[in-house]
């Protein structure tokens, strides 16, 4: 069923519009060194990511000229393109699979439709997204989201909490479409690649996710639980209909679904509560998840709160590879801030240390604490009796 790394997905090619007046009349003008020192950096900006409102800014101090955003958005377009190591998408794709694939510990698996031969699923995990995974397993939260590539391929992302408390990304997959089967794959890949699915104790999914029965049958000892944040935004959402006759003020003033049973005057919600929330209470009542290690993730905001940093970079009309690279780029800034927290001295030490090695362990790295703590728990387990020198009160004689 895996396609390896030879996809044959046709990805449309991107017909760019040629360069702004403005920035023809300035690349072709007299200023040719300021030209070249502006074209080298905004090369630069573009292979670091750079922000296109600083590139105008720039263009607009050093060329003294009107510059407009769409002449910028041109002019990195093109020099993007000067980057491509080919014209075609597939090929840039498989590059970049292959490339991240050969890296120690990493996972690349491409699945494609045996009826059309094209790509329906590409997954990939790094290093530190299975070491994460490995980790904290506990619990996971699951969601979709679109616009961010040209070939519509949905973003599937699997997210877990560490020890933190912060969100890590744990997979990523872009699928073609919401389908059982594309959903099925990337489940599959992810139990495959993670030995430590079986820890998986709870799995938070919004309302919208339809392949509820899919989880229960890929994950049978997790919980599936509903994000809280999604459950009041849907209860909102239904409560503001005409249908069931609340007023203004009751709307503005309805701050939980009891509130919304006492306030309606007509069965039509009492039908609608009991028919699509009664038979799932266990997935989204607080009071059903106290035996279960949610490790408070009751919502999935903070994959959605990622996926929105990821946003301003990606959008519904980049190349899939460009999309490939961009994530990649996003999960090793997050990994190089993870390690950058968990090494700084005095972030991480054992919950066992006592006041004093608690000291020691603020002032010096958790190597140094382990060799000194060696020593000091062979130290506490002598014991010594003193008595004070006649001579010299100041002076104990062991």
């Amino acid at each position: 069923m895996s396609g390896g790394m030879s996809t044959t997905h046709m990805l449309s090619p991107v017909k760019l519009p040629p360069l702004g007046r403005e920035v023809k009349t300035l690349i072709q003008g007299k200023e040719q060194s300021t030209i070249l020192k502006v074209t080298r950096l905004t090369s630069s900006c573009i292979i670091y990511r750079g922000s296109k409102k600083k590139i105008l800014r720039y263009l607009k101090e050093v060329s003294e000229k009107p510059v407009l955003p769409k002449d910028v958005e041109n002019l990195v377009a093109k020099l993007r393109m000067e980057t491509y190591t080919s014209e075609d998408n597939n090929e840039r794709v498989v590059e970049v699979l292959r490339d991240l694939s050969e890296g120690p510990g990493n996972a690349v698996n491409v699945f494609r439709n045996k009826t059309t031969g094209l790509t329906s699923c590409i997954i990939f995990q790094t290093t530190h997204m299975r070491r994460m995974t490995r980790k904290f397993p506990q619990a996971v939260c699951i969601d979709a989201t679109y616009g961010t590539n040209i070939n519509r391929y949905r973003l599937f992302s699997f997210m877990v909490t560490d020890k933190f408390g912060c969100g890590s990304f744990a997979q990523h997959a872009l699928v073609d479409g919401g389908s059982k089967l594309n959903m099925l794959y990337a489940v599959r890949a992810f139990k495959q690649n993670n030995p430590a699915w079986v820890d998986v104790k709870v799995i938070v999914i919004d309302k919208d996710f339809v392949e509820l029965g899919l989880l229960c049958e890929e994950f049978p000892c997790a919980t599936i639980i509903l994000c809280h944040f999604h459950v009041i935004d849907y209860l909102k959402r239904e409560v503001s209909k005409k249908d069931y006759g609340f007023s203004a003020f009751e709307k503005m003033h309805i701050k939980n679904i009891l509130t919304m049973m006492l306030c309606a005057g007509k069965p039509l919600f009492m039908d609608y509560f009991t028919e699509n929330w009664l038979n799932c209470k266990d997935q989204w009542c607080t009071f059903k998840h106290g035996n279960i290690p949610h490790l408070a993730n009751n919502t999935n905001n903070r994959l959605e709160a990622s996926w929105g940093a990821a946003k301003d970079l990606l959008h519904r009309h980049m190349a899939m590879d460009e999309c490939i690279d961009h994530l990649l780029f996003l999960q090793q800034t997050a990994e190089d801030q993870y390690t950058a927290k968990v090494k700084r001295v005095g972030f991480r030490y054992s919950q066992n240390y006592d006041e004093e090695m608690s000291m020691l362990a603020k002032l010096a790295t958790h190597h140094a604490c382990n060799l000194v703590e060696e020593q000091y728990l062979v130290s506490g387990r002598e014991t010594y009796d003193t008595t004070p020198d006649e001579n010299t009160p100041e002076f104990f004689l062991l």
